[in-house]
């Protein structure tokens, strides 16, 4: 069948009866041993949609949910995986912009949605409220000499390591 022809019929025939017909020909013809014997195929989808940040926050929320009913349990913190959100939000990228979009939709819900090394980290922001706080007038001498630009910041150094035991911990 020309192309033509293909895009009309996907336009203005309803894709439910253009598949009864691949898959149910009219009694009076009978399709070739090799079509009987393949399963049926998926039905024609046209675009993709794509949610809005507002709706991707929904879907995030949706997810927690998920995860809470089956844990049983409230979830104060999960790890997503970019792949996972690239299908929960319909992209094949996710840029951080939308992201931040994002984040911004679910800080409303009580949701803090951040990028964390190679991954995506959702905590419920109230538990990051009662985390030991810290400000900056330990160090103020410090931050003096950094704006007067005759600060050494050598000695700083080893503090960018990573240690080993650091990684993976978990409560």
């Amino acid at each position: 069948m020309p192309i033509n022809v293909q895009r009309f019929m996907l336009k203005n025939v309803p894709s439910g009866a253009i598949m009864d017909d691949m898959l149910h020909p009219p009694s009076g013809s009978q399709g070739n041993a090799q079509d009987q014997e393949q399963p049926p195929h998926e039905e024609v989808v046209g675009p993709l949609y794509k949610p809005t940040p507002r709706e991707c926050a929904l879907l995030v929320l949706h997810l927690i949910h998920s995860k809470e009913q089956d844990r049983g349990k409230q979830i104060l913190r999960l790890r997503i995986a970019e792949i996972s959100l690239k299908r929960l939000w319909v992209r094949r990228r996710i840029s951080p912009e939308f992201v931040e979009e994002v984040a911004e939709w679910l800080s409303g819900a009580g949701v803090t949605l951040f990028f964390a090394d190679s991954t995506y980290a959702v905590v419920k922001t109230s538990v990051v409220e009662s985390w030991p706080r810290v400000t900056s007038k330990r160090i103020s001498a410090d931050i003096r000499a950094v704006a007067q630009g005759t600060y050494d910041f050598s000695h700083l150094e080893p503090l960018m390591a990573v240690s080993d035991q650091d990684e993976g911990e978990d409560d």
